[in-house]
């Protein structure tokens, strides 16, 4: 059987399934935590920041630069994309999610409009650069590092590890021990205690957003730099998966979410080497359904006073 002989080449694919996962669900989970709601516009935001890195690419032909030029190039890349992604969060907070809040909308109606926010943005997006697939040339040579048990780690996939926990334990760290991870705590519980108290929800829903965004834009790249090609449509499959992986871990859960994110890359990658590659999605949700009648809650279960961090 493939997952026998193979098991660390399934294993490291898994994981770095996972990895691309962990900046969904970490955005989906962490406006759930505050708002109580699901941003179904989250993943086109990571398009948007995947079609201007795309531009970038095609602007400049990366693959004519020097090394300097090649990681200066990738470094630009990273950052507008971010900054992009940023952009395209915080106006979406402040120009549809904001009002619906103060006009106390109901949460299925701000669930809506954000699908509605998902299709504009999937579409502009096909008219811009058109419904095909899309290749992407990376502005550096991909070459292998080291090998893991006969799994060999290149540059792309470490650097995607690396920063996806990275980013996920600078979330944590951040939420719980920065005043403004009280602040989160504090909207989360109670809202309107929270404002007697002086802290301001837009204000942190504004930077909530703020940073879905950065970890989408590094998210978007990252995505781009691994599978090298993508689609005007690739945000749906994108929102499923991510939206799985944090409830796996448990819906507004910072660490569920990673651990979210990585069992269920590994169960498609082992699904598919055990099923077949056509099958690996379906393991995937089959997987979701067993997980969550045994543990409705999700994985793991974290401290009061962090779960609403």
């Amino acid at each position: 059987m493939r997952l026998f002989t193979e098991f660390p080449s399934y294993t490291l694919a898994g994981l770095l399934i996972g990895a691309v996962y962990v900046f969904l669900a970490l955005g989906y989970s962490l406006v759930y935590r505050v708002l109580k709601l699901v941003d179904l516009s989250y993943s086109a935001a990571l398009t948007v920041s995947m079609f201007v890195a795309l531009a970038l690419a095609g602007r400049w032909s990366p693959a004519k630069l020097s090394t300097s030029g090649a990681i200066l190039f990738t470094l630009a890349t990273v950052a507008v994309s971010v900054v992009v992604c940023v952009a395209v969060r915080v106006l979406l907070q402040m120009a549809m999610f904001q009002p619906l809040r103060r006009r106390n909308a109901p949460s299925l109606v701000v669930v809506i409009a954000s699908l509605g926010v998902y299709y504009v943005l999937q579409e502009a997006m096909g008219l811009w650069k058109g419904q095909d697939l899309i290749n992407y040339t990376l502005p550096f040579t991909n070459s292998s590092l080291f090998s893991v048990g006969g799994a060999s780690v290149n540059i792309v996939d470490l650097a995607l590890l690396v920063v996806a926990g990275a980013a996920a334990a600078t979330v944590g760290v951040w939420l719980r021990r920065s005043s403004f991870g009280k602040s989160v705590t504090a909207v989360a519980q109670d809202p309107i205690a929270a404002q007697l108290n002086g802290i301001s929800v837009n204000v942190v829903a504004n930077t909530l957003f703020a940073v879905t965004g950065v970890l989408g834009g590094l998210g978007a790249v990252l995505y781009l730099f691994y599978f090298t090609n993508t689609s005007y449509d690739v945000g749906l499959g994108l929102a499923v998966n991510g939206l799985i992986a944090a409830l796996l871990g448990g819906m507004g859960n910072v660490s569920g979410a990673v651990v979210g994110s990585f069992v269920f890359g590994l169960v498609e990658s082992y699904g598919g080497a055990v099923f077949g590659a056509t099958w690996q999605n379906v393991i995937g949700y089959a997987a979701l359904v067993v997980l969550l009648l045994v543990a409705p809650s999700g994985l793991i279960r974290e401290q009061r006073g962090f779960a609403r961090a």
